[in-house]
């Protein structure tokens, strides 16, 4: 976010605009790989994705020919449940014989996965590791990005189907330690907190679906791809509520800080 307000306004836009385009990108990539591949094909149309259930009201009645049973009243929902739908994760089909190596990754390799890719995305923002003050702040910014990423699992375990408290609870811990390192320490809070924000997005979509697409007519493309937009406008939301939140916590009271109050 910017403290300008046209400034934000035309980022976010254009964040809009380019998760649309991200969305619709991915319906038609699913699209033309189903042409092309018939085993995927026949196995999309007849899994549980698109299996749809017949609803009937009334009052039933269950005998088997020689004694009745109890009379049911209620809505009955009938549906073809199939042994995949049993092994759906995250909207993927994962079969408990197939190798470790399309299987999801256990919880426990989280543990370097992270750290490893914070690593990298502080590498790729062109962070130095040639001095040892540049090493010590590679070493500040994947802790602070670890520490995002936690907060982020946990709450998302209490509330799956809130990426906007997510983000922001994820937001609010790295932007306490972000400011608190640079009011105590002296630190730059902007480059010690800007991979675990570059984190906080993708991280926070992931939690609320991520990009699974389980549209099954032309009509339900388009709501898949503003889907995934509204989802990024709350990601987003969430993060600027939980750094702001975060420094008006850390500077309430001494020295204020009076510039870069919006530095995303």
């Amino acid at each position: 976010m910017s403290k300008n307000m046209f400034c934000g306004s035309v980022r976010i836009v254009y964040a809009i605009i380019y998760t649309l385009f991200l969305g619709f990108g991915l319906t038609i990539g699913s699209d033309l790989y189903l042409v092309v591949d018939r085993r995927a094909r026949r196995a999309y149309y007849t899994g549980p994705a698109t299996t749809e259930s017949t609803y009937t009201h009334g009052y039933f009645d269950i005998m088997n020919g020689t004694d009745a049973g109890q009379m049911l009243s209620g809505v009955l929902a009938v549906t073809g449940k199939s042994f995949e739908s049993e092994h759906i994760i995250k909207g993927c089909f994962r079969d408990p014989g197939w190798s470790w190596a399309r299987q999801p990754f256990p919880w426990w390799t989280m543990l370097f996965l992270v750290p490893l890719y914070s690593t990298s995305s502080s590498l790729s923002n062109l962070q130095s590791i040639f001095t040892w003050h540049s090493r010590k702040q590679l070493v500040i910014m994947v802790f602070f990005s670890c520490c995002s990423y936690t907060a982020n699992r946990a709450i998302s375990a209490i509330l799956p189907t809130r990426p906007d408290i997510v983000s922001a609870s994820g937001a609010f811990v790295i932007g306490c330690l972000g400011n608190t390192y640079s009011r105590l320490l002296r630190g730059t809070a902007f480059t010690s907190m800007v991979t675990g924000v570059l984190f906080l997005v993708p991280s926070g979509i992931a939690q609320g679906g991520g990009l699974t697409q389980t549209y099954k007519n032309s009509a339900d493309q388009y709501s898949s791809g503003f889907s995934l937009a509204l989802r990024m406008i709350s990601v987003a939301c969430g993060v600027t509520i939980g750094l702001f939140v975060s420094q008006v916590l850390v500077y309430l009271f001494g020295t204020r800080k009076n510039a870069a109050h919006f530095a995303f």
